[in-house]
């Protein structure tokens, strides 16, 4: 399955942003090991300051759900109205939602990787009923098995309805 990964993938890296290195490292290594390039960044300012920077780059981004607050103005809007508090710290949906909103532009398959599941809010009609597709449980799935999984993740993102481009979007596909 890792070859059909680096296929779907279609040579691009995966952006996983992960607060705690110690919980994804193995998945890195896994990856990597296989031959699918992987960038690790630790706060959503970063992961979004990559997306922003080369909007194109990716083939996925694996979004941890237990994540600090983000500086950025886009992401407090909209943990604002996820209702989070800065002591929350599930604040990762944040850019899921961002990407949801502009998937029609960033084109750009995106999951949670989380060992709390039970943080994701159902928001913004985002995945629909097809949400826990879009769930990785870090506590249930082996390094070995993520290829696997992120092979079932890009198949089940092309089933997903993308929107119309807007004029109003910030990022050039």
């Amino acid at each position: 399955m890792t070859n059909t990964l680096i296929n779907l993938l279609s040579g691009k890296p995966i952006l996983l942003m992960d607060d705690e290195l110690h919980t994804v490292g193995d998945y890195l290594l896994r990856l990597e090991n296989a031959g699918v390039m992987c960038e690790h960044v630790k706060t959503l300012d970063d992961a979004w300051a990559s997306l922003m920077g080369s909007p194109g780059k990716y083939g996925i981004v694996l979004l941890d759900l237990k994540m600090p607050p983000a500086n950025g103005s886009t992401m407090k809007e909209w943990a604002n109205k996820l209702n989070l508090t800065p002591t929350s710290f599930n604040h990762g949906q944040t850019l899921g939602l961002e990407l949801w909103k502009e998937r029609s532009v960033f084109k750009l398959p995106y999951a949670y990787l989380t060992v709390l599941p039970h943080l994701y809010v159902p928001a913004e009609n985002e995945f629909g009923d097809k949400a826990p597709d879009f769930i990785v449980n870090k506590a249930g799935i082996l390094a070995s098995k993520l290829p696997d999984r992120l092979v079932k993740v890009l198949k089940d993102w092309s089933t997903l309805s993308t929107p119309t481009a807007t004029t109003q979007n910030r990022v050039q596909a």
